[in-house]
């Protein structure tokens, strides 16, 4: 995939999911977070002292659902943009969520458990490509003939790396995408630091890998070449 510059604003009142979503978004060499916000209002504020565009907003709508006019403001918002594209993410109460927004013109809605360590992937989709994603939990709950049920495309589901194990694909993702080290790793996993180690030496091997930052690039391409490239033709 070619080199890209895109501009990412984050907005989430929800400090876990902003520490993730950084350091998923850093170690990824086509994005950059130039923003992030508790409100959309706070947003749309932040905005007019953005030095140049914004790309992508990533909306995190289990930490802003609690207010019922959330999506009353979500509505707003979108359809005042000028440029740059919204990707709704959510989990809890996913029928609620899509009721509320699956008339609005949004560049994605996904459930973030089958979106998993991919959304990197995903903003660069939808920066891209001119096509709008939803994920499979969220197909079948789509009125008929709404925006995303009209408009959006399915993100593939999850496919094992064919060179690792699932045990050893989970350490690359504890270890990689979420930046666990070893002894949390360890723990979280119920093994030895020494099988971890062993794993991890075997998961560089497998995948051709000097080091994470290659990890991440491999992991991430198989990604993108069986969950993502179906949704864009």
């Amino acid at each position: 995939m070619e080199d890209l510059n895109i501009r990412v604003a984050v907005v989430s009142d929800d400090p876990f999911f902003l520490l993730a979503v950084r350091a998923l978004l850093g170690r990824d060499r086509h994005t950059r977070i130039i923003s992030t916000a508790a409100t959309l209002s706070e947003l749309e504020a932040a905005r007019t002292a953005m030095a140049g565009h914004v790309d992508v907003i990533v909306c995190d709508i289990d930490a802003l659902v609690q207010r019922e006019e959330f999506f009353d403001e979500l509505r707003r918002f979108v359809s005042g943009l000028a440029a740059g594209r919204v990707m709704g993410l959510a989990r809890g109460s996913l029928e609620h969520v899509v009721l509320r927004t699956d008339d609005i013109p949004m560049a994605a809605l996904l459930c973030k458990a089958e979106l998993g360590f991919c959304l990197h992937l995903a903003v660069r989709a939808i920066s891209q490509y001119d096509v709008v994603l939803i994920t499979e939990r969220v197909k079948p709950l789509l009125e008929r003939g709404s925006y995303l049920h009209t408009h959006a495309h399915t993100l593939g589901p999850h496919r094992p790396h064919p060179d690792l194990s699932a045990r050893r694909e989970e350490v690359a993702m504890l270890r990689v995408f979420v930046g666990l080290d070893n002894p949390d790793i360890s723990d979280e996993l119920s093994l030895s630091e020494g099988v971890v180690r062993e794993y991890i030496s075997d998961i560089y091997t497998a995948l051709g890998a000097d080091g994470e930052l290659d990890v991440f690039e491999a992991l991430s391409e198989w990604w993108w070449t069986t969950r993502f490239l179906q949704a864009l033709v």
